[in-house]
C-alpha cells in the first residue's frame, strides 16, 4: 500500500499523467461501479453462455480462418494476423474452459464424470498451447 503510494507520487513528480487517449471503455459500455471479482464472475458466466451459442462459435471459427486467408493473400501483416488469430482462439478456448469448469462444479455429476471433465480441461489446455505456439 505504502509502496504503491510512493510509486504514484514519483510518477506524478516526473511529469507523467494518466490521460485517456481514447474512450474505448465507452465503446464497450464499461461501467466502473463493480469490483474485479464481480466482473470476473460475470465474464465466466458470459463465456459459459458463449460456448452454448454455436452460431457465435461458428463466427469465431470463421474469423480465425478468415485471418489466415488474409495473410496468405498478402492483405495484412503477419504479426497482426497472428495476434488477431490468437485472440480469437483464446476467446473460444476460454469459453470451452468456463463451460467445462461449470460442468465440473455441478453437484449432480458423479466423481468419475468430474474427474473425466478435469482431464478434458487439462487436455484442452495442452492443445491450446500447441495451437498458439508461434515461436
Amino acid at each position: 500500500m505504502f509502496t504503491n503510494l510512493i510509486i504514484k507520487l514519483l510518477f506524478k513528480l516526473l511529469g507523467n499523467d494518466y490521460k485517456k487517449l481514447y474512450s474505448i471503455d465507452y465503446l464497450f459500455g464499461v461501467s466502473s461501479d463493480s469490483s474485479h471479482k464481480g466482473r470476473k464472475k460475470r465474464w465466466e458466466q458470459s463465456l459459459y453462455r458463449l460456448w452454448k451459442d454455436k452460431a457465435m462459435l461458428d463466427f469465431l471459427f470463421y474469423q480465425a480462418e478468415s485471418d489466415k486467408e488474409k495473410y496468405w493473400s498478402g492483405k495484412a501483416d503477419r504479426k497482426v494476423i497472428q495476434g488477431a488469430r490468437i485472440r480469437t482462439l483464446y476467446i473460444a478456448y476460454s469459453a470451452k474452459r468456463a463451460y467445462k469448469e461449470r460442468m465440473a462444479r455441478n453437484p449432480k455429476n458423479s466423481k468419475n464424470k468430474i474427474e473425466g471433465i478435469k482431464k478434458e480441461i487439462v487436455q484442452d489446455q495442452k492443445e491450446y498451447a500447441k495451437v498458439v505456439d508461434i515461436f
